[in-house]
Parts: structure tokens; C-alpha cells; sequence
């Protein structure tokens, strides 16, 4: 059916690929990112914790569909003697996991060039040493409001001057921009960066650590808010982008999926980390060519059907 595989791709270039879009929006973003990004840098203690940070979302793994206009940026956070934290699954909550920082703090009290650290980690920990959830936003809660006042909740882009919104959304800190020209946010999402070594997975997952070697801790606070919260939400960004590598078909179907799902009314509560990992989980059931040399007309009907198998 060579007919409607033309279709397709040409749907897919005219109605699904955002490239056209991107410079609007990435040259705002870029300065906004950099300007809070170096804030918070000089502010203790994360002068010390800061360790990079990375565009994750759809944006970062190329699955984005509707208007760039909205950014998820990872703050990386890594503790001095941070590979001593002992790391516990939840049993409580599935796809979590409780930061021990007993061994970390052992270590910080007797350092005096970690003394800093020491003192604000100290204040961040349960009575069983557990790094708890909600004192840790509010810490970089503090920080990131002490930032936006020293840019007087402003930012200023090639002369032009914008006004920066602040909120907390879940685990993010979000800033929402309004200009005459465009309309985004970004989301600041904290993460706490882990050696594969502390990772709580079994030895199949384990091989798509061997490139990135690191995955998150993310601070998602629980619903209702709960101040004595010490489960964070273990994220594995970094090995699923390793997944989706070259497996262009397979990001193709992602995306037509995605705006399936945008086009019908009874389908919003789909949200697009589920559709992803739904199609992730035939990373393992195809070989890797398969996503490469298929049709993707053929790769569409295969992945609908087997994702009927999933939902049955």
C-alpha cells in the first residue's frame, strides 16, 4: 500500500513535525534558562549541589506534536559524597524510592570545606536520616524566589523586557512567559542524580545504563501535600532516550499516536509518558532494525494491535 504510506508521511511532516516552530520560542527560552540556571548557581547551597541540567519532556526526546511552547528542564542536584547515599525501594508506592543519607552525613560532619552542606542537609532529613520531599522544595522554593527577585520577576531578551510568573506545578517550578510575540513555560524540574550503582532495577534493564550511566531521583510531592513525605519518583529519563535511539519508526508511531489521542475528546486523560512507555515495552519484543527498515504503515497496524493485547 505504497498510497498510504505516502499519506502518512506526508501527515506526519505537514501536522506533526514542530521544527518549523522552534527558533521563536528555544531563543527566549535559551536566555531564560541561563539567567535563573547562573542565579541559583550563587545561591548556597546549591553552589555546591547544582551539577548541570538537561531538556527533558517531549521536547527533549523529539516527541513533541503541538506548538513548542511549553519546556521541561532537569535541574541536576548532586550532594557532595552523593554515591554514599543508600537508596531503598518504596513498598508503599511502585516506581519509587527513599533516600537514606545516613553514610552522607557521617562523612559531611567531619569536612569542613562540606560544612554548608552539612548544616542545610542535616535540616532535610527525617529522624531516620531520610531526605524528605517537601523541606527540600521548600529549600529550593527560597532559592529560585530569591533569584526571580533579584531579576525584579523580569527578564530581558534582545531589549526587550518580559515579565517572569512564578508557580509551583507538582515536582516543577514553573515560569510562565507572555510576550507580544510568544507564550511559553518551562518547568524547572529538581532531580537528584544517582550512579547506576544505587539503582534499583534488575539486571535486563541494567544494559541501557552502560552509555549515560546515572538516573534521577525526582522530588514529586503526594496528594494531598504531606510535609513528612520521604518518597521520591525514580526517573529513568536518560535510559529511555537510549531506548529510542535510531528507532525512528518507533517515534514516528509516538507521535501519530499522540495526536490520535489530541483529536478525540474521550481520550485527555491519556497522557504521553504512558503512550511511550506502552511503545517502549516492544523495544525488547523487536529487533532493532525493525524500526529502521519497516513501513510505518506496518510498524502502526502492529503497534495498534499489540497495544489492544496491553489494555485488554
Amino acid at each position: 500500500m505504497p498510497f498510504l504510506e505516502s499519506r502518512l508521511n506526508d501527515a506526519h511532516g505537514k501536522h506533526i513535525n514542530i521544527d518549523r516552530d522552534r527558533p521563536g520560542f528555544t531563543r527566549h527560552y535559551n536566555v531564560l534558562r541561563d539567567t535563573i540556571y547562573k542565579g541559583l548557581k550563587a545561591v548556597a547551597p546549591f553552589d555546591k549541589w547544582l551539577n548541570g541540567h538537561k531538556l527533558g519532556g517531549s521536547y527533549g526526546d523529539n516527541l513533541k506534536i503541538t506548538m513548542p511552547d511549553e519546556f521541561d528542564l532537569v535541574i541536576h542536584l548532586k550532594f557532595p559524597e552523593n554515591d554514599r547515599i543508600t537508596v531503598k525501594k518504596d513498598p508503599c508506592r511502585p516506581g519509587n524510592v527513599i533516600l537514606n543519607m545516613t553514610e552522607v552525613l557521617e562523612v559531611l560532619k567531619n569536612q569542613d570545606h562540606n560544612r554548608v552542606t552539612y548544616t542545610h542537609l542535616i535540616k532535610l532529613v527525617s529522624s531516620k536520616n531520610e531526605l524528605m520531599e517537601h523541606k527540600l522544595q521548600a529549600l529550593i522554593t527560597s532559592a529560585m524566589t530569591k533569584v526571580l527577585n533579584g531579576m525584579e520577576n523580569k527578564i530581558n531578551v534582545d531589549g526587550n523586557i518580559t515579565e517572569v510568573v512564578y508557580r509551583r506545578c507538582g515536582p516543577a517550578h514553573t515560569m510562565f512567559i507572555d510576550t507580544k510575540d510568544i507564550k511559553y513555560s518551562v518547568d524547572f524540574v529538581p532531580a537528584i542524580k544517582l550512579n547506576a550503582s544505587q539503582n534499583i532495577l534488575g539486571e535486563e534493564e541494567l544494559k541501557y545504563f552502560v552509555k549515560n550511566g546515572f538516573w534521577e531521583a525526582i522530588p514529586k510531592p503526594l496528594k494531598p501535600i504531606d510535609p513528612n513525605n520521604v518518597s521520591f519518583r525514580a526517573s529513568y529519563y536518560d535510559s529511555e532516550l537510549l531506548m529510542l535511539k535510531d528507532k525512528h519508526k518507533l517515534k514516528e508511531v509516538i507521535r501519530f499516536m499522540k495526536k490520535f489521542r489530541d483529536n478525540k475528546q474521550n481520550m485527555s486523560n491519556l497522557k504521553s509518558y504512558f503512550i511511550k512507555t506502552v511503545l517502549l515495552w516492544q523495544v525488547k519484543e523487536k529487533p532493532s532494525d525493525y524500526w529502521r527498515t519497516s513501513q510505518l504503515k506496518d510498524v502502526l497496524i502492529q503497534t495498534r494491535q499489540r497495544r489492544s493485547q496491553y489494555y485488554s
